[in-house]
């Protein structure tokens, strides 16, 4: 029998001899047990998980082998759980869940990688997603950043289905450009001997070098004495930059004093130099060969003397010995009159 409900059955025994006997019995019908599931949810994301709770029965299985009441899954495609409950009268109820799984965003940073200078502005702009969170904390899809190290921002995105992933991008600061000076001076004053030499670290080729002066070359030669400053460009667009003062020594002077003739053709004459100014180290020499700095028992005329440094520069001037006019004598006289 397979009553629905708790049913007696009855049953009359006659034997030979027409006797006969009744028994009954009773068929007991539990009910079947009412088995659910909750779930904390039910639509998830991939690499999440979500807890599913049955109920109705003292003893469980699931169809993924768990004998116990709550099981924690993560799935990575729709997947149906079931759940066989069994009370205490080894009855048993079915019970079925749907998890689906929704696949995570594939957000991008463009660019994803770039080298810029230091502080320079770039822009980053994500994509893949509904809502962007910045490791800046900024939260629009578009920001701009200028780091003075090598940084990595990191996007968190977010779909419609409140799934989320990250993407990154490396903005590799290129080092900074350091620039050096080697001044060599002048050697003369108001000449156009001087140079400045550079030495760059850094920086990517090709190098572009723009000087104080207009010159484009590295170095600068056969210049004059000044303030000098040199800019140098990479190819990122980079920039360092550096000065530089080239000297001069000052000014070769000649002094002199001197004496003229005293009478004309005579040879009072006499003349003192000496030099200032330059690398001192002086040397002189005169038009005549002389190399005194004194000069004694000259007659009149015109002298050159030129001093020499310790750097060989040089100056000159001319002195000029003057004598008076020749002395002259002159006469007159009135004869006699008469023998």
């Amino acid at each position: 029998v397979t009553p629905s409900s708790t049913t007696t059955y009855t049953v009359t025994a006659t034997d030979l001899n027409l006797c006969s006997t009744t028994a009954a019995t009773t068929i007991t019908v539990n009910p079947l047990p009412v088995s659910s599931i909750s779930v904390t949810s039910s639509s998830i994301c991939n690499g999440t998980s979500t807890t599913l709770t049955a109920t109705g029965g003292s003893n469980y299985l699931w169809s993924s082998g768990a004998n116990t009441p709550t099981i924690t899954v993560s799935p990575s495609a729709l997947t149906i759980y079931n759940v066989t409950v069994t009370d205490a009268n080894l009855c048993s109820a079915t019970a079925t869940q749907s998890i689906v799984v929704n696949q995570n965003p594939v957000p991008s940073v463009s660019p994803s990688a770039l080298t810029v200078c230091a502080g320079f502005n770039s822009v980053l702009t994500a994509s893949g997603g509904n809502l962007y969170v910045w490791s800046t904390t900024e939260t629009t899809s578009s920001i701009t950043v200028n780091p003075f190290v090598t940084t990595t921002y990191a996007v968190t995105a977010t779909d419609l289905n409140g799934c989320t992933a990250s993407a990154t991008s490396v903005i590799t600061v290129a080092a900074s450009i350091a620039v050096s000076t080697a001044v060599v001076d002048e050697t003369c004053f108001g000449g156009a001997t001087g140079a400045v030499n550079i030495t760059v670290v850094g920086g990517q080729a090709p190098l572009v070098y723009h000087w104080s002066n207009g010159a484009a070359t590295q170095n600068i030669s056969s210049v004059a004495a000044g303030n000098y400053q040199i800019t140098v460009t990479d190819n990122l667009g980079c920039a360092g930059s550096a000065s530089a003062v080239i000297s001069e020594p000052p000014q070769l002077v000649i002094t002199e004093t001197h004496s003229n003739v005293l009478c004309n053709g005579g040879n009072t004459g006499s003349v003192t130099v000496s030099a200032n100014g330059g690398v001192p180290g002086y040397s002189f020499i005169w038009n005549d060969g002389n190399t005194s700095l004194a000069r004694n028992n000259l007659s009149a005329g015109n002298y050159q003397v030129i001093v020499t440094d310790n750097n060989a520069c040089t100056a000159s001037n001319n002195i000029a010995i003057t004598q008076p006019a020749q002395l002259a004598a002159n006469e007159t006289h009135v004869n006699v009159l008469c023998n």
